[in-house]
């Protein structure tokens, strides 16, 4: 039996719906789930930013309103072990929890269903509690708002029901009296059946199994899906109660020629996605760094040392001069080397926080590298006068790199600035740019955008938070446009000190691995240096030093004292050397003003880290199949030798010494022995020296 909606052309709603013989009720409707189910149990506690098993926010912890108490359960579920509780007590408390679907969770085309289970507290008020509101991807309400009361000392409480006034208006109507009564401790389920065609939701309600139907109202969007819920005190004004949620669908109606979809999944760890190498590793022109242990297959008598960079002796190149730079000027951007005009570009922000005016992102350029222009660009006003080098106005922290793979010339060079979420933009030119929206909603400052060049797709390293830390999270797009999202990827360990945190990692790929220029903030000394990581895949870390690459300023009063960063974007070959471009700050993380200049180190060609013998040692690799006519090193022997062996079986085919230091020396062999074929083995003895790759040509 279906319900005739013709009254809704006479009335605006339809409530207190009763049947005089049971047999009359039409059927339940029920939902799938498809779109989203959320049952609380695949839930991470600690985890905060990503999309943790359905569950987007617990409470509003960034917000700077008086918290309620909002968590997940362990116990008291109506099934399994967990639920989703909210309590608050007073009317300027606040506590919701936010649910949302997957990006790529399927739709539903025409009539869908939501539903919940729900237990009140007998012993609590609720004042306008919502216990169900549904938004569409623009922020619209859709269906019904529903709201609990109930007074303190009754056993009952009413639902009342916020709606459209008419079919189709945006103006809402809260309906009064309430739409049934219902025990509050006990476990009811509440059921929206929404028909778009009708523009009209049937509202059902009762316990599990005895559902029926409460009444039927205008949909507040019928035309929208649901994007997000919202479930608890919502309003920081009169607003307040305690409940209870599972079992929370959305999808469309399930029926014999459906089944009910499986709960959202745990929190993606891609920090347990390793690469595991099957077979000899293939060696060509791409270098073999010692930064992991991938190609190693023994040591004896050699160190890993890592080598922090070399900083310039003109640091800092930039400082803030221009009355729209404030007092600090940062590497929230990037920096290129122009594959046309060999011009040095850089994209920076003028951080106007603590100087009361906007922040700006900027733009420099330069010939050499060492001595920077900013031109006169006249884009962007700042105090009624266009003369100035900005390139985007008033946002924050700020990611620029350059695409060289789209095929639209259109969108050259991209960003991806934090502001309401991380929006993207692009631009032919890296000068003049069209805002395309917020692509990623699942992260905060110190979120940065790189491209993977083995996987072929844009990766955001992005900031969140476990147990009270930052920590970083992952997400992809293949377009740019569209994201995954956010997955957990890393957080401290116990090699770190008890205070550290990861406040960010920019990445870059370098010859054969993923290198990370990590971020880390000592909180209890307040300060933010730059350590490396490495990866196979992008998604699985190790970390071969603990101190610091890009170190801080060794004395109060130094320019890059306190508080370190680098860009988006991967350091610049300049002859046998890499460049890195970093910011630093003259103060701490959290002192007031904040006070940051640009600045240059350097590092040895592959210099990232090597294997030392301070006498003698050996090094073994795993199998190997070599595709090249010369074997190379980047190497320093100059107060030593190397000699390299070549091992296949029983055969043996040695190098002659190798001395001296240079980022490319050329193997040579006693031409005497016979090259084994096939798959082989090196091994280098050394003696007093450093080795730091080695590949084929």
């Amino acid at each position: 039996m279906r319900i005739s909606l013709t009254v809704l052309a006479l009335t605006v709603l339809v409530v207190d719906v009763a049947f005089a013989d049971d047999r009359l009720q039409p059927p339940v409707p029920r939902s799938d789930g498809r779109v989203l189910h959320v049952d609380f149990e695949n839930y991470s506690d600690g985890i905060v930013q990503p999309l943790n098993a359905g569950i987007r926010w617990l409470g509003d912890p960034f917000s700077g309103r008086k918290q309620g108490i909002v968590r997940v359960t362990r116990g008291d579920a109506f099934a399994g072990r967990r639920a989703g509780w909210v309590s608050t007590t007073t009317g300027d408390e606040i506590g919701r929890i936010r649910l949302q679907p997957r990006y790529d969770a399927p739709s539903v085309a025409g009539e869908t269903v939501t539903e919940f289970v729900f237990r009140g507290d007998a012993d609590a008020a609720m004042e306008d509690f919502v216990i169900w509101s549904a938004s569409s991807a623009g922020d619209k309400h859709v269906g019904l708002i529903l709201h609990a009361v109930k007074k303190s000392d009754e056993p009952m409480f009413g639902i009342e029901v916020t709606h459209a006034s008419t079919p189709g208006s945006t103006r809402m109507r809260h309906s009064r009296p309430t739409a049934g009564t219902f025990a509050a401790d006990r476990w009811m389920r509440v059921i929206q059946h929404r028909r778009p065609s009708e523009k009209a939701v049937e509202l059902w309600a009762g316990m599990p199994g005895q559902e029926k139907l409460l009444g039927v109202y205008f949909d507040l969007d019928a035309a929208a899906a649901v994007a997000t819920v919202e479930l608890g005190d919502t309003s920081p004004q009169t607003a307040r109660g305690t409940g209870t949620w599972d079992d929370i669908r959305v999808g469309g109606l399930l029926g014999k020629n459906s089944k009910l979809s499986q709960p959202e999944p745990p929190l993606r760890d891609v920090s347990q996605e390793r690469v595991t190498g099957v077979g000899p590793i293939s060696v060509g022109k791409r270098k073999q760094l010692f930064l992991d242990d991938q190609v190693i297959e023994s040591q004896q008598g050699l160190t890993r040392q890592m080598h922090p960079v070399r900083k310039h002796g003109d640091n800092p190149l930039i400082v803030p001069d221009q009355p729209w730079e404030g007092r600090s000027v940062l590497l929230y951007g990037g920096v290129i080397r122009d594959p046309e005009t060999k011009l040095f570009r850089m994209w920076y922000l003028a951080w106007g926080k603590h100087v009361d005016q906007p922040s700006f992102v900027c733009y420099a350029e330069s010939a050499d590298g060492i001595h920077w222009k900013k031109p006169t660009l006249g884009l962007h006003p700042f105090r009624d006068s266009t003369g100035n080098n900005i390139v985007l106005p008033g946002w924050s922290q700020t990611s620029v790199v350059f695409d060289p793979h789209d095929a639209d010339p259109e969108r050259r060079y991209k960003a991806l600035l934090r502001y309401n979420g991380l929006r993207g933009f692009t631009s032919p030119d890296g000068l003049h740019w069209k805002d395309v929206g917020v692509l990623i909603d699942q992260g905060y400052d110190g979120t940065t955008l790189h491209w993977n060049p083995i996987e072929k797709q844009w990766v955001a390293m992005v900031k969140i938070f476990k147990d009270g830390k930052r920590a970083r999270g992952y997400a992809t797009s293949k377009d740019f446009f569209n994201w995954t999202d956010t997955y957990f990827m890393s957080a401290v360990d116990q090699q770190d000190a008890a205070d550290d945190e990861m406040y960010a990692m920019s990445l870059f790929h370098y010859e054969t691995v993923f290198i990370g220029l990590l971020r880390m903030y000592h909180t209890q000394s307040d300060v933010v240096d730059i350590q490396l990581a490495t990866s196979r895949n992008g998604r699985h870390w190790e970390r071969p030093s603990r101190e610091p690459f890009i170190p801080t300023g060794a004395e109060k009063g130094d320019w890059d004292f306190g508080n370190n960063s680098v860009p988006a974007t991967p350091p610049i070959r300049v002859g046998d050397e890499l460049w890195f471009y970093y910011a630093g700050r003259s103060t701490l993380h959290n002192e007031i003003p904040n006070d940051g200049a640009i600045g240059l180190a350097t590092l040895r060609l592959d210099g990232f880290v090597s294997m030392d013998a301070a006498d003698q040692g050996t090094l073994t690799t795993k199998p190997l199949r070599l595709a090249g006519n010369q074997l190379c090193l980047n190497a320093d022997a100059s107060a030593g030798s190397i000699r390299v062996e070549m091992l296949n079986g029983d055969k043996v085919v040695s190098s002659m010494p190798i001395g001296g230091d240079a980022v490319r020396h050329v193997v040579e062999w006693d031409t005497t022995q016979l090259v084994p074929d096939g798959e082989i083995r090196l091994r280098f003895h050394l003696d007093r020296a450093k080795l730091y790759a080695f590949w084929m040509e």
